[in-house]
């Protein structure tokens, strides 16, 4: 008889870890979409309304002003990124000499990129959704 209660203790205790799991992996991956969304046009002119708290008379009027900032932010960020990706190059190219084979596989491993976005299932996504905005 005392099986029965460790048993629905059990069965409790796995669920309520698969509960936790799922809903751990939800705000997750909302928060990382709240992240990548405020690198986009719309994103960054969100996040100022979320900040301030605007009305929508307040927005009409700023939204112009945040459409010519939002632009300007995107090209610096993305020229920054670009920059970056070149110091980094560089980086590898100057220490190169001084490694290993086996170091070298590793250099090469570590942050694999192609256009300032990592490989993978996830960000051919992005891509698509990155060209589909160059279209408007």
């Amino acid at each position: 008889m005392k099986i029965k209660p460790i048993l629905m203790f059990a069965i409790i205790l796995v669920i309520g870890f698969v509960i936790g799991f799922l809903v751990s992996g939800q705000i997750t991956r909302r928060k990382h979409k709240a992240f990548i969304e405020q690198r986009t046009h719309e994103g960054y002119k969100k996040r100022f309304y979320y900040m301030l708290e605007l009305d929508q008379e307040q927005m009409k009027k700023i939204d112009p002003v945040l459409d010519k900032y939002a632009d300007n932010n995107q090209l610096l960020v993305r020229s920054f990124r670009e920059k970056l990706g070149a110091q980094r190059d560089s980086l590898k190219d100057e220490i190169k000499a001084f490694l290993t084979d086996e170091q070298l596989e590793k250099l090469q491993s570590l942050r694999p990129r192609r256009n300032g976005v990592r490989p993978g299932k996830s960000n051919e996504k992005h891509r698509q959704n990155r060209d589909e905005k160059k279209r408007k």
